[in-house]
């Protein structure tokens, strides 16, 4: 697909697609369980990994309730 072309995709409970290259990154975590998406943009080229990480603390606030 065009997206697979573009991202690298993890499949699991817990989709994951990302790319970045040259001036960005991006970063799509999808909970099918609880419908959350999270979706994450950086002007950073080599920021994948920090953008996986945020979104994981921003769904970890959501699921646990955290109004912050």
């Amino acid at each position: 697909s065009a997206v697979g072309l573009l991202f690298d995709i993890e499949e699991g409970p817990v989709d994951r697609a990302g790319g970045s290259g040259p001036g960005g990154s991006a970063h799509v975590r999808t909970d099918f369980e609880s419908g959350l998406v999270i979706a994450l943009a950086s002007n950073v080229g080599d920021g994948l990994a920090t953008l996986q990480g945020v979104a994981d603390r921003i769904a970890a606030a959501v699921e646990s309730g955290a109004s912050r």
